[in-house]
């Protein structure tokens, strides 16, 4: 069982987002998920920090065309991607679960594709959109 989760980048280590995704990826962990993210900071740290506080895997794609590939310190696995268009596959291909929480123009670029994606697929994968943030779209 694979789950992506999308967020924003926000280092903002204090915000209900970020400790709501902490504890997110600590159930993705207990229930034996393995976990992919974009690999930097904010919601995509979150996540890495819960998944890794419970033993589990959890993978970042980071990107070659961003400034930096190194990804945050709980990850399991950095895999950079070429460019964006590659890391936005790796993220969304062979995923049984989405979870996208709070973001900017990069969350909902994510969000989009892969409902694009999803609704041409015969298995849907499930998409969970966290927060009130999503009421308005």
């Amino acid at each position: 069982m694979i789950a992506s989760v999308f967020g924003g980048a926000k280092k903002d280590t204090t915000s209900k987002e970020y400790l709501d995704t902490v504890l997110i990826g600590n159930l993705l962990a207990l229930k034996g998920y393995k976990v992919k993210s974009g690999g930097y900071y904010g919601i995509m740290e979150a996540v890495s920090k819960g998944v890794s506080e419970m033993g589990g895997v959890v993978i970042g794609h980071t990107c070659k065309s961003f400034p930096s590939t190194k990804g945050n310190s709980y990850l399991t696995e950095t895999l950079p991607a070429d460019d964006i268009y590659d890391r936005l596959r790796m993220l969304i291909s062979e995923t049984d679960l989405f979870i996208i929480q709070k973001g900017g123009i990069g969350t909902l670029s994510e969000l989009f594709l892969t409902l694009d994606v999803v609704r041409k697929l015969k298995m849907k994968p499930k998409i969970i959109l966290i927060g009130e943030f999503w009421n308005g779209i």
